[in-house]
């Protein structure tokens, strides 16, 4: 059996053109799937969902999608 970094090493180059993985595109992801018991996301279960992020940058992160999603209609 390899060992992780092997298949790590094996595994497909991501393409150019992908969408970056970031704080504000997983907070996108956990609000789009929703839970189980469709209750909606605290800003605390956010935060601890993504390393690195405090509770007050949820807000932040919050009004950019906001935002974004006014300028698309």
């Amino acid at each position: 059996m390899a060992d992780s970094s092997t298949q790590a090493d094996d595994a497909a180059p991501l393409p150019k053109d992908s969408a970056a993985v970031t704080p504000r595109s997983i907070l996108e992801a956990m609000l789009f799937v929703g839970n189980a018991a469709n209750e909606p996301l605290e800003r605390q279960r956010a935060a601890d969902c993504m390393r690195g992020v405090a509770l007050d940058e949820v807000d932040v992160l919050v009004d950019e999608l906001n935002a974004e999603y006014e300028e698309l209609g």
